[in-house]
């Protein structure tokens, strides 16, 4: 989440399809007009999600393109063509991905480096000329005049996230981030090492008191290696008056508890 002045409050997802390795695509890779044309059906079942149109809706109004229909290369692909009410012949396009036909490739690429999109959308060595491509990425915006977090994050997780998740579009893995998407995927990988920790902890505790004998002696020493964490962050909060504790810190505990044990024998 970024803020803006004024108190607008900005928050993206962005989607990466990565072909890896895989020749299902053809030469053109994710250019493909069969690919792109998935890519395309994919990305607005995601924006016609309730969750996902509500959220848009409550965007700031100069801002509501950008998550409807966001900043995609399958919108510039699949365009919908605006006809004169007594004319078949189209009068503009809107590159939103709801057409019903692909554009021609290299009407699609000049369209969308016009606005200058190409690095948004394509890697650095991406090469024109040759309009073939492994990667490719999109990107919604939600700017909001008020902001929640919590109401952001489980909104992602109830709606959007397993709409996403372990997906794969025209042989290309979709992976997706953005604002605090991370924090939910982090919290869930601690509480998987906390129950590790646990039986490590437990293991410890279980050869303490078969070699000291003594249960006060096995709890006095586990709990000075387990104090050991809180302690040092306070020793080092009160030196260099930094309070900020990063995730990482956490993977101390098995070194603690490893290294520990054999300060106690």
């Amino acid at each position: 989440r970024r803020q803006l002045a004024q108190e607008i409050y900005e928050y993206h997802i962005e989607l990466i399809y990565d072909l890896g390795s895989s020749s299902a695509a053809g030469s053109s890779g994710l250019l493909d007009a069969g690919v792109l044309t998935a890519i395309a059906t994919f990305e607005s079942g995601l924006r016609a999600l309730p969750a996902w149109r509500e959220l848009c809706a409550e965007t700031a109004p100069g801002y509501r393109s950008l998550c409807e229909p966001g900043l995609s290369f399958a919108n510039y692909m699949m365009p919908s063509f605006n006809l004169a009410n007594t004319s078949t012949v189209p009068e503009s396009m809107t590159f939103d991905g709801l057409g019903s036909e692909p554009l021609l490739l290299r009407a699609a690429l000049k369209a969308a480096l016009g606005d200058g999109l190409q690095q948004l959308f394509f890697p650095v060595d991406f090469d024109v000329a040759h309009a073939s491509t492994a990667k490719l990425r999109t990107l919604y915006k939600f700017v909001f005049s008020h902001h929640s977090d919590s109401h952001w994050l489980r909104v992602n997780q109830e709606s959007f996230m397993p709409y996403l998740d372990g997906k794969t579009v025209g042989g290309a893995k979709v992976c997706f981030g953005g604002s605090l998407l991370q924090v939910p995927q982090v919290m869930q990988l601690i509480q998987d090492d906390v129950q590790l920790a646990a039986g490590s902890i437990g293991f410890v505790l279980c050869y303490l008191l078969f070699h000291t004998r003594s249960l006060l002696v096995s709890f006095v020493s586990l709990g000075v290696m387990i104090t050991s964490v809180p302690f040092s962050y306070v020793v080092f909060a009160s030196l260099t008056g930094t309070t900020r504790l990063n995730l990482t810190s956490l993977l101390s505990l098995y070194l603690v508890v490893g290294l520990g044990s054999d300060v106690v024998f």
